[in-house]
């Protein structure tokens, strides 16, 4: 009868598929001459199982410092027919009992018959009528009674081709991570209260020997840096909006990151959330641009990044000003003559120029864009658009379209020119009184009447 060995990755295949993932396997083979006990003499079973080989496996359970998920796996290839080839069958009263010494010590524990091995623990599986055990035992050697006490572990059976194996805990065993044990294999047909016709593996001293791996130190801790956001100054500052910009190095989680802004460092508004996977490393760029900003105002504003399941972080509090809304600058001429309480206009010119909101400079100004009317406000009844023209410095005549008319003491002529959303307008006003005339200047902001009226 040929021995068969058990391969390691059928070994491990059956240690995974009864306990956790494995983080390290571990294990020792073993095997004995087939056919080292007596038959019958019809020649049809032995007269107690015979041990072929096996194995035994430790398998870490994913972490090197806990021993609460660890497995030990007991694999033996026994034969009870005399026949070629490999049938592992356990008969009814058959028993194949691994004896083991957790702490190594010939002298603690039990010696019964020809096992000198100082066991205190034995892993035991019972035959049944069907040849397939599906339970086993552990049981602890009491030194008192010297008696085999223990329990039955439903469900840690496995049988793998020809071999049987039983998975359990080492801590069961008393079994210490970094120490060795002794361990031997026995069967018998007799039960086990009386050892009889005993087949072990190795069949002579010394016992096997097995050291489980020792834990390993906890491995350094993984250190999760949170993201780092800046914020930096804005640009594209302009009288009604900004582009605000910051840097962020997400280092690699996934998070959603926007900018607070607001009239005070309370900010109260948000850009809308943009979200950054996963696996993204280095600082880069952001930006968010603000738009319908209130002119020559302050605003303060931050980066904020929301990692996922993780605090919040916010770059520093930086502000800006929006700039003043450039202003278009009025000066207007109106000649005539007044008496006895009625004036004429005989001519009325009209120059208007573009200043700088902050720094008061003159700007290139063209026609387009601006719009430019006169209008009677009281005492006459002049409605009407005009053209300027030029280049910076725009000019008209309107005194065409006010001239030759009557003009009572009181009555007001406006010329207006606006430029829309980014320009402050202006207005001159000129008020006919008796003999003489009084005339101011206006501004005239987006969206509202003329105000802000001085002295031409």
């Amino acid at each position: 009868m040929s021995t068969r060995t058990i391969t390691a990755a059928a070994l491990a295949a059956a240690a995974l598929a009864a306990g956790p993932a494995a983080a390290q396997n571990v294990g020792q083979d073993f095997a004995d001459p087939a056919g080292d006990v007596a038959t019958q003499a019809a020649g049809v079973y032995y007269v107690a199982p015979d041990i072929l080989g096996g194995r035994v496996v430790f398998t870490d359970g994913n972490d090197f410092q806990s021993v609460t998920d660890d497995l030990l796996g007991f694999y033996a290839t026994v034969d009870s027919k005399p026949a070629a080839g490999v049938s592992s069958e356990l008969f009814e009263g058959d028993f194949l009992g691994f004896w083991l010494n957790s702490d190594n010590n010939l002298a603690t524990g039990s010696t019964p018959g020809t096992v000198p091995l100082g066991a205190d623990h034995r892993v035991v599986l019972e035959g049944i009528a069907t040849g397939q055990p599906t339970v086993a035992r552990i049981e602890a050697w009491n030194p008192t009674t010297r008696t085999w006490i223990g329990t039955t572990i439903p469900g840690n059976v496995v049988k793998l081709n020809d071999e049987f194996g039983v998975l359990v805990s080492p801590q069961s065993l008393g079994l210490q991570r970094g120490a060795a044990f002794g361990y031997q294999v026995l069967t018998t047909n007799e039960g086990t209260s009386t050892i009889n016709d005993i087949d072990f593996a190795p069949n002579v001293a010394p016992a096997f020997s097995f050291a489980l791996p020792a834990l390993q130190p906890p491995p350094p801790p993984v250190i999760i840096q949170a993201p780092a956001a800046a914020t930096t100054q804005a640009r594209s500052i302009g009288s009604d909006r900004a582009t605000l910009t910051g840097t962020l190095d997400s280092r690699g989680q996934a998070l959603n990151w926007y900018f607070e802004w607001g009239r005070t460092a309370r900010y109260g508004n948000r850009t809308p959330k943009v979200a950054v996977p996963a696996g993204q490393t280095g600082a880069r760029p952001l930006t968010s641009v603000l738009k319908r900003l209130k002119a020559g105002t302050r605003y303060h504003y931050r980066l904020v990044v929301e990692p996922a399941g993780a605090a919040a972080v916010a770059g520093a509090d930086i502000s800006l000003r929006t700039s003043n809304l450039d202003r278009l600058v009025i000066a207007a001429d109106p000649d005539g003559a007044c008496q006895g309480g009625v004036c004429r206009i005989t001519g009325f010119s009209v120059v208007v120029r573009g200043r700088d909101g902050d720094t008061n400079r003159l700007l290139k100004l063209t026609p387009k864009g601006l719009t430019a009317s006169v209008r009677c406000l009281s005492g006459c009844s002049v409605n009407t658009r005009f053209r300027l023209t030029g280049r910076t410095t725009l000019r008209a005549e309107i005194g065409r379209l006010v001239g030759g008319r009557s003009l009572p003491s009181g009555a007001t002529i406006e010329v207006r020119v606006t430029g829309g959303s980014q320009w402050v307008g202006a207005a001159y006003r000129a008020t006919f009184a008796r003999n003489d005339l009084v005339d101011r200047i206006c501004e005239i902001r987006p969206g509202a009447r003329p105000s802000s009226c001085g002295p031409a």
